[in-house]
């Protein structure tokens, strides 16, 4: 009996597993358009056009097109990749990347009392940034992370 129990421990621990681990989230916007926090506007790549949840610390974040705002909490995601369309953080608002923020294209502007808090490296290989009245913060660990900017 005890090991009917262990089976099953473990085949739970399988099917939860993979659903727990890290993904990379395209930006489709096909929710409300707009709100970072509106599950429909990520897809994930399995094959569903959306609803695959908010990004989550562990997860690659890509935009590439629209214009999705952080805007209703203190968001945080693993790398971050602009390549194009308009990422907007809101007013007393922070998002915070724990990896590496990549902008290859595309919009960032930043409201006032905004703050942009990257841990790895900084990347500006093309695009445009606007800090307006926000803060950008480097934290990354030991003050190992880089800044290129390759953006005129």
């Amino acid at each position: 009996m005890k090991y009917k129990f262990l089976y099953f421990a473990l085949f739970l621990g399988l099917i939860f597993s993979s659903s727990l681990s890290a993904a990379t989230l395209s930006w489709t916007g096909a929710g409300d358009g707009v709100s970072w926090n509106d599950e429909s506007n990520w897809n994930d790549g399995d094959g569903f056009l959306a609803g695959d949840g908010i990004p989550l610390n562990s997860d690659d974040v890509i935009i590439g097109s629209g214009t999705p705002a952080v805007n209703a909490a203190n968001l945080v995601a693993n790398n971050l990749t602009i390549n194009g369309g308009t990422l907007s953080i809101n007013t007393g608002i922070t998002l915070d990347i724990e990896g590496n923020f990549l902008m290859n294209g595309g919009t960032l502007t930043m409201a006032s009392n905004a703050i942009f808090d990257v841990a790895g490296n900084w990347n500006d290989a093309a695009g445009s940034f606007n800090s307006g009245d926000g803060h950008v913060k480097l934290t990354g660990d030991g003050g190992a992370g880089t800044i290129t900017s390759d953006a005129v």
